[in-house]
């Protein structure tokens, strides 16, 4: 005996049938891609470098965490790494979009000008927004007209003046007017035009092609006529102002021209503060926090929490330390609190209440006795086997029986499913046996598992052949043969009713069946459990979970492992040969040879060829089969036994 108790093993293993296994052996509660290790007695799960989640459920793998982790063209969203431009796309519909830094840009294409945030046209365009600006004139400021759901200067747009007026706009309503009024030295011609006053000797310039190139004629004198807004640039076209942006600003050229991003950090998201034009992470920028903190931004500036598990304070220059547990609810569901320590602990291991044949389970921080599979009693004191059934299932049974109730009946007795005349037959099917009720010829089965008379058949068929492939010939007559139970589908195949229990049931599918589905494992059989509410056996595929060379029986919705006659062993590992010192402690169909039971025909066969090899009292036997005489162990034969003539003519 290797140990009673975990204590007594290693810190990664647990103590089990009196022997020290890892814990990950006894109990792997972890998931597929998780690690599993034992420590203090227990499984530990954690995933692999480069996963995250719940290493009891799933570990997962992302592509990114933040935008550093992605390419300088790409982002990180929702952790994989994707064009900016391609997910929230900030330019015009004219304008080009492209990413650095991990951030996405805008500018117009070469030849076109503008905001590349709002249009990029060969002229300055309107700009064009979801919401208008206005919808009268009187929504616009002074010297301002709403055109096109924009406040614009009319004299601009549209221009009513010659050129040889000077345009004003008169803050009337409900709407603005423009006014035409001449310079001095000038006179009005017409009500948008102007003329010089003719002077017999006019000082000055009269026209602009009388100013240089950089000029133009304002007032009979030539001068600059750039009125441009702020930032911007002007040069003349024909002694005509032309403003734009310079290179690198946007805006209004006739207001302001101003660097494109953001001024300030109210221009951006809560999460994000303005740098360099551009809004972006605090915590990218620079992190505070110091060890077992994490970083999140917010109000525009980067702030400090501890991660789960730790306290406070998370901006300390030794960060966020671990806290103990101060309740049983701090810790996992499967360990207690010592509050003195503030360590959470396995109560098995520390005070093991069980008894024989017990094993120790903590449930709600709680350590619970439980008798281990196969043993029944109580958990604190001592647990006893179960006394095997009778059976456990129908195969286990003779011919003509089934397994009720743990025992061996005449179902045909006990359940009496057939009226008279018919008569009950029990089919020996596997692994299920059914009943069937025959009639007698001239009758016919009914629902209700009786007999009923067929009205005199004039003409009809003899056989099966001579009806169609979905009927058969039923007292000379072709008819439906199918008769199968509630909950049953019934399929002809040559002319034979064949039934299976409809998906989601079982049974005898020629009587009843019955819908799938429990709460508790008291609504299956024996030989089964209720497991996310269906009733399945607990023995599975292989025998499982039960070990090597072992057999698996369900016994109270558990299964029970024991070792096949000639082996011994756990039945929980493995189970091998059984020792011996002589024939006696061996079946009587194995000898004892090495030590060890063993089948001398599965060894080496000493018999003929051609005769079958048994182990009868422990010795082989090559008798001969009957009607031969003789004996087929090597240097002998069998010969044919001569019959009587007596017995050839009876």
């Amino acid at each position: 005996m290797e140990c009673t108790r975990d204590s007594e093993c290693n810190d990664n293993q647990v103590c089990y049938e009196y022997k020290c296994i890892d814990a990950c052996l006894y109990d792997n509660p972890c998931a597929v891609n998780a690690i599993c290790e034992g420590s203090r007695h227990t499984s530990q799960c954690s995933c692999p470098p480069g996963y995250f989640g719940d290493p009891r459920e799933r570990c997962l793998t992302v592509e990114c965490r933040i935008h550093d982790d992605c390419p300088n063209d790409k982002a990180c969203y929702q952790n994989q790494c994707h064009d900016p431009c391609l997910i929230e796309n900030p330019c015009a519909p004219t304008a080009i979009c492209s990413t650095n830094r991990h951030t996405a840009s805008c500018s117009c294409p070469p030849g076109l000008v503008g905001d590349p945030f709002v249009q990029c046209a060969v002229n300055d365009p309107i700009p064009t927004i979801d919401d208008p600006d206005c919808e009268v004139d009187s929504d616009c400021p002074s010297g301002r007209a709403c055109i096109n759901d924009i406040c614009v200067n009319p004299c601009y747009t549209l221009s009513p003046c010659d050129a040889t007026a000077i345009c004003s706009v008169v803050d009337t309503v409900p709407f603005r007017t423009m006014i035409c009024s001449c310079r001095e030295g000038w006179q009005p011609d017409t009500d948008r035009s102007c003329v010089p006053v003719d002077l017999p000797n006019p000082p000055g310039c009269r026209s602009d092609d009388e100013c240089s190139v950089g000029e133009a004629c304002i007032n009979r004198a030539c001068k600059n006529p750039c009125d441009c807004g702020t930032g911007a640039d002007c040069f003349l076209a024909d002694h005509v102002p032309v403003c734009r942006c310079p290179e690198g600003t946007i805006g209004d050229p006739q207001i302001a021209c101003v660097p494109p991003g953001c001024q300030r950090n109210e221009e951006c998201s809560d999460r994000e503060m303005c740098v360099d034009g551009t809004c972006i992470n605090p915590c990218l920028i620079e992190d505070p926090c110091g060890p077992n903190a994490e970083c999140y931004p917010q109000i525009h500036v980067a702030n400090c929490r501890c991660l789960e598990g730790y306290e406070p304070d998370p901006t300390a220059r030794d960060g966020c330390r671990p806290i103990g547990c101060r309740s049983d609810p701090e810790c996992p569901d499967n360990q207690a609190c010592d509050v003195p320590s503030g360590d959470c602990y396995d109560p098995c291991i520390a005070n093991d209440p069980c008894g024989q044949n017990a094993e120790c389970l903590v449930s709600q921080h709680l350590d619970k006795c439980r008798c281990r599979f196969g043993y029944t009693g109580d958990p604190y004191r001592a647990c006893v086997p179960f006394a095997p059934p009778e059976c456990v299932q129908d195969s286990d049974c003779n011919t003509g029986l089934v397994c009720l109730d743990e025992t061996c009946v005449d179902p045909c007795i006990e359940l009496t499913p057939c009226v008279a005349p018919s008569t009950c037959r029990v089919i020996d099917s596997s692994p299920i046996r059914f009943m069937t009720c025959v009639c007698p010829d001239g009758y016919v089965s009914t629902d209700d598992g009786g007999c009923a008379t067929l009205p005199p058949i004039v003409s009809g068929c003899e056989k099966d052949d001579e009806c169609p492939e979905s009927t058969a010939c039923i007292n000379a007559v072709c008819r439906d043969p199918c008769a199968c139970g509630l909950n049953a589908h019934c399929e002809i195949v040559n002319h034979r009713p064949v039934c299976t229990c409809n998906t989601g049931y079982y049974g005898d599918p020629k009587i009843r069946c019955d819908i799938l589905g429990c709460t508790s494992d008291s609504e299956c059989k024996e030989t089964h459990a209720c497991r996310q509410g269906d009733c399945t056996p607990v023995c599975g595929p292989d025998g499982l979970p039960c070990g090597g060379n072992s057999e698996c029986n369900g016994i109270a919705h558990q299964p029970v492992c024991t070792c096949p006659a000639g082996l011994t062993g756990d039945p929980y590992q493995v189970c091998s040969s059984k020792s011996c010192r002589d024939n006696s402690e061996c079946p009587i169909e194995q000898e004892c040879i090495n030590k060890i039971c063993q089948d001398t025909c599965a060894i080496e066969n000493p018999c003929d060829p051609t005769a079958e090899c048994r182990i009868k009292n422990h010795e082989v036997d090559c008798s001969c089969p009957p009607g031969f005489t003789g004996s087929r162990r090597p240097g002998e034969r069998c010969e044919k036994g001569k019959i009587s003539q007596f017995f050839c003519e009876f």
